[in-house]
């Protein structure tokens, strides 16, 4: 599988907080997670990236 890193993802199957159809940032892969941009969650939580881990990387495919 190729590597998310640096690239935009769509979301292929709802997962916790990403849904479905939607884009989103991978700045960074490492073994066992995957880093997501979520300016979204600035005001509520006060992050603007997401440790996800690389069990997920099924839910999404590389936008093209």
């Amino acid at each position: 599988m190729n590597s998310f890193a640096c690239q935009t993802i769509t979301c292929i199957e709802d997962s916790g907080i990403f849904k479905e159809g939607r884009s989103y940032y991978c700045f960074a892969e490492t073994e066992g997670a995957l880093w997501i941009h979520a300016p979204w969650l600035l005001e509520t939580l006060g992050v603007n990236q997401l440790k996800v881990p690389i069990s997920t990387k099924c839910k999404f495919a590389i936008k093209s």
